[in-house]
């Protein structure tokens, strides 16, 4: 690790590649003169322990243990840097089981909001929205062996935090309760805090809902649960931005190579190749046939406006990834990955309303089969 006066030190890695590691005199900004993907550290065994990125300064030890160095911890990551402290001392044989152990809070959360969601708003039952529910928290992405739930990758767990978000948001628009928006606000937080880049999209989102609140509802019926969300975000996570406020712009907005990569548009839409891999193509066609199936129910049966479709949920999905694709953000396989709630839950619910649309005879079990 490095020393308190920034000292730059070399760690023997058992590829017999070395990584070097320091610190800017008198600042924390971080130097790399060569660079190990931060996603493969738990199949690592380092001679002397340090990480540039994931669970803070966090490696496999001389004794074969899991450390960290409690006096650092990555700035962009606010829960696991403090989730490393917790786990340092942990032998490597159970370090597989850490990444699944930090994210199965987002996975309960995610699950329990999309059940509320689908059980509430969207009339199903109990059963159904289960599965549905299921769904969001079992796409293929999550079993891959690289960037799946037991990589520990900040990428799923933005993902299962920015949809519980989604869910909640669509639940609290429709219920009259202040608790909800409240609700809102403490998920929002707790998903700032495992990647800072989560407030970029939870705020083009918010502020869509909001407009279209106005426009439903008036201005009334519609700030004041808003405004109590940004109070709660800022209760509860806006100490972090603020006092880390020069060290993630530095690190977005300067060193990062992804974000910063500025690509050309036709290589950029390759995001939306690496998009559809994270749904999985025959998770994704029979998606397809269900929003297809869902919005023909509701044209035939209720009412051809578009105002009626699920665009907050469509909104949701398409955010991020629209952003990466116009921003020519770097080709990185996981970012995409934060779409995929907001994707499947408009899939799943593609109109907007306080019941299920009548369905007709064959299609009332395709969203079923889909989550089974």
């Amino acid at each position: 690790m490095s020393d308190a006066n920034g000292a730059r030190q070399t760690f023997k890695i058992s590829t017999s590649h070395s990584l070097v590691v320091g610190n800017v005199r008198g600042g924390n900004r971080p130097v790399f003169e060569q660079s190990v993907l931060s996603d493969v550290w738990p199949v690592l065994r380092l001679d002397v322990v340090s990480q540039p990125f994931g669970m803070g300064n966090v490696g496999f030890g001389r004794e074969g243990h899991l450390a960290c160095d409690s006096r650092s911890g990555h700035r962009e990551y606010g829960i696991p840097s403090l989730d490393a402290r917790c786990f340092a001392g942990t032998h490597r044989r159970t370090i597989a089981n850490v990444g699944v152990v930090v994210q199965l809070p987002l996975l309960l959360l995610q699950l329990f909001t999309g059940y509320r969601y689908f059980r509430s708003v969207s009339g199903a039952s109990d059963g159904r929205a289960i599965l549905y529910a299921l769904t969001l928290v079992a796409y293929p992405a999550v079993f891959h062996f690289n960037g799946g739930l037991g990589d520990f990758r900040m990428d799923l767990s933005q993902a299962y935090g920015y949809g519980a978000f989604l869910a909640a948001l669509l639940l609290a628009r429709k219920k009259e309760s202040i608790w909800e928006w409240v609700a809102v606000g403490v998920i929002v937080a707790i998903v700032s805090l495992f990647r800072a880049t989560t407030p970029v999209y939870v705020v083009i989102v918010t502020c869509f809902a909001l407009l279209l609140d106005l426009r439903e509802r008036g201005m009334r019926a519609s700030v004041v649960g808003y405004l109590v969300m940004g109070i709660t975000v800022a209760a509860l996570a806006g100490w972090f931005f603020i006092g880390n406020y020069d060290f993630l712009h530095y690190y977005y907005a300067v060193w990062n190579t992804d974000a910063n990569a500025r690509l050309p548009l036709l290589e950029a839409i390759r995001h939306i190749h690496l998009l559809s891999k994270h749904i999985g193509l025959y998770l994704l066609s029979a998606l397809l046939l269900s929003v297809l199936a869902g919005i023909i129910d509701h044209m035939r049966y209720r009412s051809r406006s578009v105002f009626r479709l699920n665009w907050v949920a469509l909104i949701g999905g398409l955010v991020p990834i629209t952003y990466l694709v116009l921003s020519g953000a770097g080709l990185n396989p996981f970012v995409s990955m934060v779409s995929v709630p907001g994707l499947i839950v408009f899939m799943l619910q593609p109109i907007d309303s306080d019941a299920a649309a009548i369905p007709m005879r064959y299609t009332r079990f395709v969203p079923l089969a889909i989550a089974l």
